[in-house]
């Protein structure tokens, strides 16, 4: 049960109730949303048989981690492991500064106290802080204690399920499922089509964490055979959570609006509740007591991904500091049994997060799915050489079939405009650049202290997050271009109509449009030469790490060669020097049997000193073969 409630509720947060209305509902509508969300669950079942297969391969903890560590290599598995910490790091950072959204549509104002400031159009309060801050802790808590661990997740995971049940059944009555679900509103067949992809893309990200249960396989109090039921359990669970919270959202519109088509389409214009489709679909149907329910739904679904992504980041950052890819100090084990320091960490770097205002934590959080893409490729390619290797046919099917969904997720959400959903806005690619020359910078300092000589075998971490960075920040500058261009039109076209007015008005004074042309290109060519110079910094640094990663791979190698050359002349010498005591080595011991056969031709002997003699002759005999043997292997 613990393990159910760790995978689905990994899987299913405060995002289940927002992108109804944000993301699913505008591109697929009610069906299309629906259909998508099962097949993106069963796209994410085909990556959870090979993670199956491998946690009864490889019952540790780590993971994906693990498994590309053990598989490919220590060079694949730091790889997999910095793309999955940010992974896990970046949820429990969605969720904890999603609950001043919840006190903002349910409370008002009611944290909005002490000192306030913006970052990126979002207005930060002291109160949202202390209450982010605050949910942090009391998740560290009680992921310091396994069994409490256990327990606050299977009963917040409950109370998640129960309320978006209670809520659905409630909407139901008063508004017909059949019905909701077959209002298409303003998309053709075509769009709906295109926008069911778009879902099923999302998958990634809708389902991430699901796979949790695979960073505490070492933990395991049940047989690692029953690991595929419980991710199959838990996806299922998920994607029902998600269908019935999309239905609950298109149910209900404000009044003046026929249909959940114009509702969502003017959803920006609205504050408060009536910003939230389905926190606002609850409360029309059941008033004040439906807002209680799915908020408290809400905040089990917030709860369920702080303690089940915390488990996962802190159980992942554990297996690095085992295999030295993490400082030692993160392997500490509590009395409690589980990785204290490790958890201590993150929450030490998590509480700061809520200081930069939920609008800068999106872009962090955005490219989560790209980090997910990358752990359930590696897992798939895992699998596959595992697979093969033993001759598993089915086994060996579902691995490429995930590594191709996988590599489709990448690319989906990496290049730009292949779906009509937005996926990562410019702040989230520039954000992914600087992750992949962090990459460099942590490598360095591993591969430095590592004793082992156990990285370093492969240029794979090399090329992959050099391609990141070179791809990422040409992305994030063609976007920033664009958009100051169109901002440009926008404030030119502003002008010029501005300057057609005074003109029809007979009016002197207008705008110097020559001016404002002129001062608008050197804005853009100040931004452009700003992003450059930001693009080629970040170069800079990653050349700059990449050279001294390989100053010391050179050195090692050098230092190799001198170890193997001094290795040499040390057995030509001992060559050397056998070779010439071998007489000295073999006389004495040739008297010794010689000696012996002598004295035993003696017919006056007593039978106690022939057997003594006998004895000494047949040793004699055993230790100059002995003696030959290692004579003859020295040469």
């Amino acid at each position: 049960m613990v393990a159910w409630a760790l995978a689905f509720g990994s899987s299913i947060g405060w995002g289940s109730f927002v992108m109804p209305g944000t993301t699913f509902l505008p591109v697929a509508g009610p069906l299309g949303s629906a259909l998508g969300i099962a097949v993106g669950a069963a796209v994410m079942l085909v990556v959870g048989v090979s993670y199956h297969f491998l946690i009864n391969h490889y019952p540790d903890a780590g993971g994906a981690f693990t498994y590309a560590k053990k598989v490919f290599g220590y060079d694949h598995g730091f790889l997999c492991a910095w793309f999955l910490s940010i992974t896990y790091i970046a949820v429990i950072w969605a969720n904890a500064t999603a609950l001043p959204l919840i006190a903002r549509n349910l409370l008002g104002s009611a944290f909005q106290f002490g000192f306030s400031y913006e970052i990126a159009g979002y207005q930060v309060y002291f109160g949202e802080i202390l209450l982010a801050v605050s949910a942090l802790f009391i998740a560290a808590l009680v992921c310091l204690r396994s069994r409490v661990a256990g327990v606050v997740q299977i009963a917040m995971a409950f109370v998640l399920i129960i309320g978006v049940g209670v809520c659905f059944i409630a909407v139901g009555q008063q508004h017909p499922v059949a019905q909701t679900l077959s209002d298409a509103g303003s998309l053709n067949a075509s769009q709906l089509g295109f926008g069911f992809l778009n879902v099923v893309a999302l998958a990634p990200w809708a389902f991430i964490g699901f796979e949790s249960i695979s960073h505490s396989a070492s933990e395991f109090r049940f047989s690692p055979k029953k690991s595929l039921t419980i991710m199959i359990v838990a996806v299922a669970s998920a994607a029902i959570g998600y269908i019935l919270l999309v239905i609950i959202a298109a149910s209900v519109q404000p009044s003046g609006y026929d249909g959940w088509a114009p509702y969502i389409a003017n959803l920006g214009s609205f504050s408060g509740i009536e910003g939230l489709p389905t926190f606002f679909a609850i409360q029309s149907c059941l008033g004040d007591a439906g807002s209680v329910i799915i908020g408290l739904a809400a905040i089990g679904g917030i709860a369920t991904g702080l303690v089940g992504s915390l488990v996962a980041a802190s159980r992942l950052l554990y297996a690095m500091s085992l295999d030295g890819l993490m400082p030692a100090w993160f392997s500490k084990i509590s009395p409690q049994g589980v990785p204290a320091h490790a958890i201590l960490a993150i929450l030490g770097v998590s509480v700061l997060v809520p200081f930069i205002g939920r609008a800068a934590t999106t872009w962090i959080v955005d490219v989560t799915t790209v980090g997910a893409a990358i752990a359930y490729a590696y897992t798939s390619a895992c699998a596959l050489k595992v697979a093969r290797a033993e001759g598993q046919r089915t086994y060996t099917v579902f691995a490429v079939l995930g590594i191709v969904a996988s590599a489709l997720f990448m690319c989906a959400f990496l290049i730009p405009n292949i779906l009509e959903i937005s996926t990562l806005s410019a702040e989230s690619y520039l954000i992914l650049a600087a992750w992949s020359v962090l990459g460099f910078v942590f490598f360095r300092m591993f591969y430095k202290r590592d004793e082992g000589r156990q990285l370093g075998r492969s240029p794979i971490a090399w090329v992959v997050l050099l391609a990141l960075i070179l791809f990422t920040s040409l992305v994030w500058i063609q976007q920033t271009t664009g958009a100051a261009t169109e901002q440009t039109a926008v404030e030119l076209q502003q002008a010029y109509d501005r300057a057609n007015a005074a003109q029809a008005q007979g009016a002197d004074g207008g705008p110097d449009m020559d001016a404002a042309i002129v001062h608008h290109m050197k804005q853009i060519d100040d931004k452009i030469w700003m992003d450059n110079l930001v693009q080629m910094l970040l170069i800079v640094i990653t050349l700059v790490f990449m050279f001294d990663i390989y100053n010391i791979m050179q050195k090692r190698r050098e230092q190799a060669e001198v170890e193997k050359a001094r290795a040499e002349e040390s057995s030509r010498a001992k060559t050397s020097f056998l070779s010439n005591m071998s007489h000295e080595i073999r006389t004495p011991m040739n008297a010794i049997i010689g000696l012996d056969n002598i004295a035993l031709k003696d017919p006056d002997l007593s039978p106690r000193t022939r057997e003594q003699l006998e004895k000494i002759g047949g040793s004699a005999k055993h230790l100059l073969g002995l003696i030959n043997d290692i004579l003859d292997m020295s040469r």
